[in-house]
């Protein structure tokens, strides 16, 4: 049975199910538990997930028994209230839960979970100096591998309540998850279009404007603009007078 000072914790967890999660705060975390704040709970009989503490309160209640909240990531809350406000409108606007919308507005490495993906930072310069047995030993394993689970982490090293020793990592920038770094590192690719290297002989662009004006008037428009735009060439040199297989190619940069 809890007593009448029971501290609850509604949870919102990145899953696509509707509301929040009811968890008990254990009394070591009565200090810390603050709504906006990152915690780490049991889900099913062997998942853990990374949820955001969305309500506190006190209640009785003996007809259920509650799973206690695992550890406490935060210092300091990292989502307000407004922020709040506008996942639940989200929501409700585009009729998902708002776990996937957590899911969605907050970075991979907020939402550690069991089944994460963890891989050795490609700029970690080696120095295990700072870390402690627990983070040295996690820090190991993952090295040995070129990708692992949380959940592979903490069969191969034995650490039960391995999650804010991960956060501990990534935060000293010994590992990234795999997420990540797909994230970070995702290229931004701008399509253009220029002249084939065969028709930047200005003979041979000549011949090809002239027949072009002569049988396809509307591509003729359409590379007489791309050559304006691009100022490759005076206004006296266009002119055209065969044809060719190909004109202009896409590039990527």
């Amino acid at each position: 049975m809890y007593q009448s000072n029971t501290l609850f914790a509604d949870i919102i967890l990145p899953l696509p199910i509707s509301g929040t999660f009811t968890y008990i705060v254990p009394k070591e975390f009565f200090n810390e538990a603050e709504v906006g704040k990152r915690v780490v709970v049991q889900f099913g009989r062997t998942k853990l997930y990374t949820g955001i503490i969305k309500n506190l309160y006190t209640k009785n209640e003996n007809t259920y028994v509650y799973k206690p909240i695992m550890s406490i990531l935060d210092e300091s809350p990292v989502v307000n209230e407004k922020q709040f406000k506008l996942w639940d409108w989200i929501a409700d606007y585009y009729m998902c839960t708002i776990g996937e919308v957590m899911n969605a507005a907050l970075p991979s490495a907020f939402k550690i979970a069991s089944e994460t993906k963890i891989i050795k930072n490609p700029y970690f310069d080696g120095n295990y100096q700072l870390l402690n047995d627990k983070e040295f030993l996690i820090a190991e394993s993952v090295e040995k591998q070129k990708s692992i689970t949380i959940k592979e982490i903490t069969q191969i090293t034995g650490i039960r309540k391995i999650i804010p020793f991960i956060k501990n990592l990534i935060e000293k920038g010994v590992i990234i998850t795999e997420e990540e770094i797909k994230e970070k590192y995702h290229p931004l690719k701008i399509e253009y279009v220029r002249l084939t290297k065969l028709y930047e002989d200005q003979k041979l662009l000549n011949k090809i404007l002239n027949l072009l004006e002569k049988k396809a008037e509307k591509q003729w428009a359409l590379i007489i603009s791309y050559l304006e735009m691009s100022k490759k060439f005076s206004n006296n040199e266009m002119r055209w007078d065969s044809s060719a297989d190909k004109l202009i190619e896409f590039i990527t940069i």
